[in-house]
């Protein structure tokens, strides 16, 4: 008489019996043999049960093992232990893996979600102010025209007055190459290209060939010829090397905080990634 599902008897038994917990029945139902990893058995069951989401069992369970807050079960090991969740990641919903936390955001081994990462955010958001300045600047003097105020003879020197500060730095001795336009004057505006030294932060020397005749206007524009235009102005330091050692100040932050090896992880690894997209895009 074969025994009824869920139960076995050996060939000398007069009976048929029950398995115990964390075994079932062989298909011949002989004998009972054990559930494997992963899977569970109570009493009298005909087939093993896998562990639902968050639990872990070992050969031969007839109870799943709920994992520890961190935790999933370890699918390398088909679900006999847990493993921790490890930094920057944080526990799936369904409990069953780990994810890795979004850009932006860090976690401590074993935690069930994550958080803001200030210091990171911190150094991108320092590296990109620093690399738009360092852009902006050399945008703000690119072929930058400004309005002429006057122009005029003083003695034999031909003078123009902008009316705001023209930038060019006032160096003894040196000139810069500016165009002059729209003024009205015929003179100036067939030659339109001279050479010109500061006077003072308002005011240029104008050397003008063949300016024996009365030059005056009181309208027009000026501009500092490339690359004289981000090579000459400021105040101390040219806007060209103020833009580079801004440059190399970005990507020098984040060479030491690559480096430093505080930031390893994908996602920060990610991020730093972005950041010097970021400062290439800039660039």
């Amino acid at each position: 008489k074969r025994c009824e599902v869920g139960t076995w008897s050996s060939s000398r038994a007069g009976r048929c019996s029950t398995c115990e917990g964390g075994r079932i029945p062989d298909t011949s139902q002989v004998r009972c043999t054990l559930c494997p990893e992963g899977r569970f058995a109570v009493p009298g069951s005909e087939n093993c049960t896998d562990c639902p989401p968050g639990t872990y069992a070992l050969n031969g369970s007839w109870t799943c093992t709920p994992c520890s807050d961190g935790h999933v079960p370890d699918a390398g090991t088909n679900r006999s232990t847990c493993q921790i969740c490890s930094a920057d990641m944080f526990v799936s919903p369904d409990k069953q893996s780990c994810i890795p936390c979004i850009l932006g955001e860090k976690s401590r081994a074993g935690s069930t979600s994550c958080e803001l990462d200030y210091v990171l955010l911190s150094v991108c958001l320092t590296c990109f102010v620093t690399q738009f300045g360092a852009v902006y600047m050399l945008l703000r003097r690119f072929r930058r025209f400004q309005r002429i105020a006057d122009i005029s003879k003083v003695g034999d020197e031909v003078v123009v007055t902008m009316l705001r500060p023209h930038g060019i730095r006032n160096r003894i001795g040196d000139m810069t190459r500016v165009h002059i336009s729209g003024t009205g004057h015929f003179l100036l505006d067939r030659i339109q290209t001279f050479q010109a030294r500061a006077l003072d932060k308002h005011r240029l020397l104008l050397v003008v060939p063949g300016a024996n005749m009365e030059i005056s206007s009181s309208m027009g524009s000026c501009r500092v010829i490339f690359p004289r235009d981000i090579l000459d102005t400021a105040t101390l330091v040219p806007v060209a090397g103020m833009s580079v050692a801004l440059t190399c100040l970005a990507w020098g932050i984040i060479g030491a905080v690559y480096l430093s090896g505080e930031f390893d992880s994908r996602a920060h690894k990610r991020m730093l990634f972005m950041m010097m997209f970021i400062c290439v895009a800039a660039a």
